[in-house]
């Protein structure tokens, strides 16, 4: 995506920064849902559950690694920014988003953790084939890695390609 924008081919289309302080995308609000949408398509590319149960996940995951006492709890997820960029050159529409979670032991200090979440759309079909290939090639690696090596530690990536 750098030869885009080296290019003159990267379209900004929006960034947001919540000066009000970071926004809880745990309630379930409508404004929420809303700010974690595409501008331009917002039923094509936008923040599943599934997403929001990722990031969730993986911090239990690392909260469990560190021994913190909050690992066993539902952690609060802030949107904190989001920007949303067209990549011309490359048919690809992207949103990234900054969530921010705490860890840290009680008597601690809590620590803010910085989740990035990237979600694309690829419009134009042989850019599609492409990367669903990418996903194949890099889904088996995984598989076989997984199998030869014995290895504990399972990574689900759950994408969708039309």
């Amino acid at each position: 995506f750098s030869l885009c924008t080296v290019l003159g081919q990267t379209e900004f289309i929006e960034g947001v920064e919540f000066s009000n302080g970071p926004m809880n995308v745990s309630k379930n609000k409508e404004e929420e849902r809303m700010m974690m949408q595409s501008v331009v398509v917002p039923h094509e590319i936008r923040v599943t559950e599934a997403v929001l149960a990722h990031v969730q996940h993986h911090i239990r995951n690392n909260n469990n690694n560190n021994n913190t006492s909050s690992s066993s709890c539902e952690t609060t997820l802030l949107l904190k920014r989001k920007f949303e960029y067209n990549f011309k050159l490359c048919f690809v529409n992207v949103i990234m988003l900054h969530f921010v979670s705490f860890s840290g032991k009680e008597k601690e200090k809590e620590k803010e953790v910085l989740h990035l979440v990237e979600i694309y759309r690829f419009r134009h079909p042989m850019v599609q084939k492409i990367a669903a290939l990418i996903h194949l090639i890099v889904s088996f690696t995984m598989l076989l890695v997984d199998f030869f090596l014995g290895t504990k530690k399972k990574v689900k990536v759950d994408y969708k390609f039309d």
